[in-house]
């Protein structure tokens, strides 16, 4: 079974996303912040990651490259929860390796047709 780490700060959005996931046979874990998420990734690296672009004091571009530092670190699918395009951070993102977008809010086809484009599923 594969696994996805979900990185938001909002229990909310963690445990819809979780639901979602488990709709195609994912399990995931969740963090509310970037230490924790890379603390489970040490413990056990995910198939892919949720990461929402707009945490508190937090850069998607350096957890990115903190994660590909990992042992394995280099195969996970990392999907950027976003609410609005911004094409400025969006280059920046997918220059740093991003394997897709999840548009918030989303719903079950909308993680599906993400999952799919990132070759997650």
């Amino acid at each position: 079974m594969k696994q996805c780490l979900i990185l938001d700060d909002s229990s909310t959005i963690r445990r819809v996303a979780s639901r979602l996931l488990e709709a195609f046979d994912i399990k995931s874990r969740d963090a509310e912040d970037i230490d924790t998420a890379l603390m489970m990734c040490d413990d056990q690296m995910p198939d892919c990651v949720l990461v929402d672009r707009n945490l508190p004091g937090f850069d998607p571009v350096r957890f990115i490259a903190n994660l590909r530092r990992k042992p394995g670190g280099d195969r996970v699918r990392v999907l950027c929860c976003l609410f609005e395009n911004e094409p400025g951070s969006y280059t920046k993102l997918v220059q740093s390796g991003i394997a897709g977008v999840l548009m918030k809010p989303f719903d079950k086809d909308s993680m599906r047709e993400s999952l799919t484009g990132a070759g997650v599923i």
